[in-house]
């Protein structure tokens, strides 16, 4: 077996709640350990025959197991206590596997909703140093490379079972060497899944007195964001009553770092 020996990186544990931050971008597979097969949707068992994906991205994926003897609902199925998942592709040319280079890996895959919607989620890199070469830079790119890729299921130094199927990686600009932006969101008026929030203060982009507020009115504005496990809170943008002099705690009440008690002073306040 190619790369005999190599554990997987976590080991799945009892139970666990939440929700993916990325979840709205994720793309699903539908596993079945059974046939070995991967589908796109779990109502219809078509195996994959190519999942089309990009040179540079970074994947939000969704696993799904599937129970082949059961239909409906209940054919989605909670992987055992104690087990791990692998999930790994090597270079396919022409049909023939090279499992010389690990062209994808990702080890780590975090369990939610097991109780009712059991997947597993991680995020696939594909802007590594194997994709790169092998598509190439300059006058020799290739338009695409396809890569076998291995779901594995493990239980200590046991593979359990597996399944393939085929990714194509279509060339892209991106190479490793882009600027990431420095903007990851921007509010509007009206209600906002802001998912870029990871924090309420500090002032970075990822913190909600970090964004933009000049172009906001004031009362119009709600901001939906969750920061760490605790529940989605909703914070609504208002005029400050008492410019320059109101007290803001940086929870219930929190000022904007582009705040101006003359010409910008809007506040974020937590509704109840």
């Amino acid at each position: 077996m190619p790369f005999a020996g190599q554990l997987p990186g976590i080991v799945l544990e009892a139970a666990a709640t939440g929700s993916s931050v990325l979840e709205v971008f994720a793309r699903n597979l539908f596993v079945n350990m059974d046939t070995g097969e991967v589908y796109l949707r779990s109502g219809d068992r078509s195996p994959i025959t190519l999942w089309p994906a990009k040179r540079g991205d970074k994947i939000p994926v969704q696993q799904r197991f599937v129970n082949e003897e059961l239909d409906g609902t209940d054919e989605l199925i909670k992987l055992p206590t104690g087990v791990a998942i692998r999930f790994e592709g090597h270079r396919k040319t022409n049909g023939v596997v090279d499992y010389s280079v690990l062209m994808v890996q990702q080890n780590v895959w975090t369990p939610e909703d097991l109780t009712t919607d059991p997947h597993y989620d991680a995020t696939i890199d594909l802007d590594t140093n194997a994709i790169n070469a092998a598509i190439g830079k300059g006058t020799t790119e290739l338009p695409y490379i396809d890569i076998e890729c291995d779901v594995e299921v493990w239980k200590g130094e046991d593979r359990l079972s597996s399944a393939n199927f085929t990714m194509r990686v279509y060339n892209d600009h991106a190479r490793g060497e882009g600027d990431v932006p420095t903007t990851l969101g921007y509010l509007t008026t009206g209600y906002i899944f802001a998912h870029w929030i990871t924090g309420l203060t500090g002032g970075a982009n990822t913190d909600l007195d970090g964004q933009a507020t000049t172009h906001l009115e004031y009362g119009k504005t709600f901001v939906i964001i969750e920061v760490g496990d605790g529940p989605p809170a909703l914070y609504k943008y208002i005029e400050d009553p008492d410019p320059g002099v109101t007290a803001c705690d940086g929870v219930n009440l929190i000022k904007p770092t582009d705040y101006n008690a003359a010409t910008n002073y809007g506040l974020w306040a937590i509704k109840e």
